[in-house]
C-alpha cells in the first residue's frame, strides 16, 4: 500500500512539474520581444472573410480571408533568432455564410471582389471537343465543359483528355431536369475523376434544382449566354465574376477566339468554373 501512494506521489509530482514548465514557458512566451512585435502587426496583416451575398434564390460566392497565425509564426521566427515578417505564417478565415450550404440556390457568378470570369461550354457533340481544347491550348486558357449525358456514356475517356489539359467538367442534361435515375451514374464517375461535379440551367427550374441537391452540387445559372455571334451584349456588360454560357455549335466556335481576346484585353483572367466560385 505504502508504494502504491508513494508511486501515486510520484506521479503527481511530475505531472504538476510538466504543467508547471509548460505555464512558465507561456508566460516566457509572451513577455518574448518578437512574440510582442508578432501580435502588433497580427490586426494589420489580417483580411476580413467575404459572406455568400444570397439575393432571393440566387447566390454569389463570397470569399475566405486571413489571420496571422501567432503561435506558428513565433516558432518560426525563433528558430530564425528574430522577427523577420516574412516568416508570419497565415491561416484561413472563412466565410461563415457559403454558398457550398445553400445548395437550394443558384450560383449566378464568381465573387465579384477579383476580376476574374468563366467560360461555360455547353457541348452535346464531342466532335467539337478537340477544336475547343485546341483554341484554349493556343491561348493559354481553361474553361468548364459541361457535357451531355450521351457523351460519357459512349466515351468514358473522355473526361480523362479534358481533365489533363486543366480544363474542368460539368454536367448538362438535355432533358432539362437532371433526373436522379439518369444522372446519378454520371455524378459519380465525374466526381471519382474530378473530386466534384456542377448541373446547368439556363433559366430557373425546381426541378433541376431538386434533383441537383439531392446529389449534392450545385446549380449555376450564368448571367450571360451566348448561342450566335453576337457577342456585343456580352462586351458592353462584362463584370468580374461573371460566368459565359457557350452553347457551342458552327456560329459560336468561330467567334470563342476573339471572345477570349477580348476578355483578356480587358484585363480579366479566365478561370475554370471550381476556381472563379472558389471561396
Amino acid at each position: 500500500m505504502n508504494k502504491f501512494f508513494q508511486i501515486t506521489g510520484i506521479l503527481t509530482l511530475i505531472c504538476f512539474s510538466f504543467f508547471y514548465t509548460e505555464k512558465t514557458a507561456n508566460v516566457i512566451k509572451e513577455y518574448d520581444l518578437i512574440m510582442k512585435q508578432i501580435k502588433q502587426v497580427a490586426l494589420t496583416k489580417q483580411k476580413e472573410a467575404i459572406n455568400a451575398k444570397i439575393i432571393d434564390n440566387k447566390i454569389i460566392p463570397g470569399k475566405k480571408g486571413y489571420v496571422v497565425n501567432i503561435n506558428k509564426s513565433y516558432y518560426k521566427m525563433k528558430q530564425y533568432g528574430k522577427y523577420e515578417e516574412s516568416l508570419l505564417v497565415y491561416k484561413d478565415k472563412l466565410p461563415t455564410i457559403s454558398y457550398h450550404d445553400y445548395l437550394d440556390k443558384y450560383v449566378i457568378k464568381g465573387n465579384d471582389e477579383e476580376k476574374n470570369v468563366g467560360l461555360l461550354f455547353l457541348i452535346d457533340d464531342k466532335d467539337n471537343i478537340n477544336y475547343l481544347l485546341n483554341i484554349l491550348n493556343e491561348d493559354n486558357t481553361k474553361a468548364t465543359f459541361f457535357l451531355e449525358r450521351k457523351i460519357v456514356e459512349n466515351n468514358q475517356n473522355i473526361i480523362i483528355d479534358i481533365l489533363k489539359t486543366g480544363n474542368q467538367i460539368g454536367s448538362l442534361d438535355s432533358g432539362n431536369n437532371y433526373t436522379t435515375k439518369n444522372f446519378s451514374w454520371m455524378n459519380v464517375l465525374i466526381k471519382k475523376r474530378q473530386g466534384f461535379n456542377y448541373c446547368y440551367t439556363k433559366e430557373e427550374n425546381s426541378e433541376i434544382l431538386k434533383n441537383c441537391q439531392i446529389n449534392k452540387n450545385s446549380t449555376v445559372l450564368p448571367n450571360h449566354y451566348l448561342e450566335n455571334q453576337d457577342i456585343k451584349k456580352i462586351k458592353i456588360n462584362l463584370e468580374n465574376g461573371d460566368m459565359i454560357a457557350i452553347k457551342i455549335n458552327s456560329s459560336t466556335k468561330k467567334v470563342i477566339p476573339s471572345l477570349i481576346n477580348f476578355i483578356k484585353g480587358k484585363g480579366f483572367q479566365l478561370k475554370p468554373l471550381n476556381d472563379l466560385i472558389k471561396e
